[in-house]
């Protein structure tokens, strides 16, 4: 019995051990995400430009819209477009559309 209830500590304190080092890894996680946030608004934003300025043959050229890119404005601020876009410009290709 002894055993049994020295097995049964060991388990709770591995347990607790597990759920302290799963929620410490949480916060350093979030951490970085408020740290770097800055800089993942920045590319964002300075891709969003970039997608903008192009004209409608180029667009064209590589599977978009200016629709498309237009559709793009009401992502978060640290959402980079280029990353929806490519997903967008995959399916096309997956399901046979040229523009």
């Amino acid at each position: 019995m002894t055993a049994h209830l020295s097995a049964c500590n060991n388990s709770v304190t591995l347990s607790i051990t597990l759920t302290k080092t799963a929620v410490w890894l949480k916060a350093v996680a979030l951490a970085k995400r408020v740290l770097f946030w800055p800089g993942r608004v920045i590319t964002a934003r300075q891709n969003a430009a970039i997608l903008h300025r192009l004209d409608e043959r180029e667009l064209r050229d590589i599977g978009l819209t200016r629709q498309d890119v237009l559709a793009t404005s009401g992502l978060a601020m640290d959402d980079d477009p280029s990353r929806h876009l490519a997903r967008l410009v995959e399916e096309r290709q997956m399901q046979g559309i040229r523009l």
